[in-house]
């Protein structure tokens, strides 16, 4: 079908345009606050997966701008039900510009889209309110370029990659605006983001 076809391409086309050894992102895991009172879940650690456990990709929208502030409302103990989490609940922040951070290791199956304490999804975070208005173009294709890149080293089908909001359903039954795409009207957009990875290949190639 479809979906199985552009998945082929996309992993493909990762394999060709983002090599393992180019960075496409800053890694502040080290910089970033953990949590890690006694009273606290796992005490600064999530649930730690190996890289054949990882199945998916779920976005989400941060409501903010600020990452630091962000870290550490999620692992200040009174947060979260009162223990607070052991980190951020993102293990990449896309921001607005299109500079993308890595903040917690993908291996830390990390609770952030209601598909259980054992979790197989990368959570992405992307800056912003976006349920507002759209994501700029800069982090819609940042995202885009880290998904493609995730989608190859993990082995994951882009009917995998989704938002928030989709794996809430399909898990728990649980809606949300998350990550905003359904109200702000840019989910086509991000899909057509990936596609076009693809198509500006085969136009280079030709």
């Amino acid at each position: 079908n479809q979906l199985q076809v552009l998945s082929e391409q996309l992993l493909a086309l990762a394999g060709r345009r983002l090599p393992a050894d180019v960075p496409l992102w800053e890694d502040i895991r080290a910089d970033l606050p953990r949590n890690l009172s006694p009273e606290a879940p796992a005490r600064g650690h999530w649930w730690v997966r190996d890289a054949a456990q990882i199945d998916g990709i779920t976005l989400h929208h941060t409501m903010t701008n600020n990452l630091e502030a962000t870290a550490q409302y999620c692992t200040r103990p009174r947060a979260q039900g009162g223990k607070g989490y052991p980190t951020t609940q993102y293990a990449f922040w896309v921001a607005a510009d299109g500079q993308v951070f890595y903040c917690v290791d993908v291996t830390e199956g990390m609770w952030h889209d209601h598909c259980g304490d054992k979790n197989t999804h990368i959570s992405i975070g992307m800056a912003g309110r976006l349920d507002i208005a759209p994501p700029p173009d800069a982090q819609l294709q940042a995202t885009a370029r880290l998904v493609a890149h995730l989608m190859r080293t993990y082995g994951i089908l882009v009917e995998r990659v989704a938002g928030h909001n989709d794996w809430a359903l399909r898990c728990a039954g649980i809606q949300t605006i998350c990550p905003g795409w359904d109200v702000a009207g840019w989910r086509n957009a991000f899909y057509a983001a990936l596609e076009n990875l693809v198509k500006t290949e085969v136009d280079d190639e030709g």
